[in-house]
């Protein structure tokens, strides 16, 4: 689930809501920065203790919450 989307408008319920979701599931959780506009750029991301060696590790990271949750703070978008 992703539970910080760089996206979603400050201000909103939508993380909070994804999070809480996700953890009363027990579902993996990632983050992102949905980049459609420059101000959303970089401002979410998911990091690791080990670099995955590929796609199929860096599913099983997720899979196992071996995902860190980075964010960066949210702008009021113009």
């Amino acid at each position: 689930i992703e539970v910080y989307n760089g996206g979603n408008p400050a201000g909103t319920d939508y993380d909070s809501k994804a999070l809480a979701y996700a953890t009363r599931h027990g579902y993996p959780m990632v983050a992102g920065s949905d980049t459609h506009h420059v101000l959303t750029t970089g401002v979410g991301c998911v990091g690791f203790d080990k670099k995955p060696a590929n796609y199929q590790q860096l599913c099983d990271f997720i899979r196992m919450g071996k995902a860190h949750i980075q964010r960066a703070p949210k702008v009021a978008m113009p």
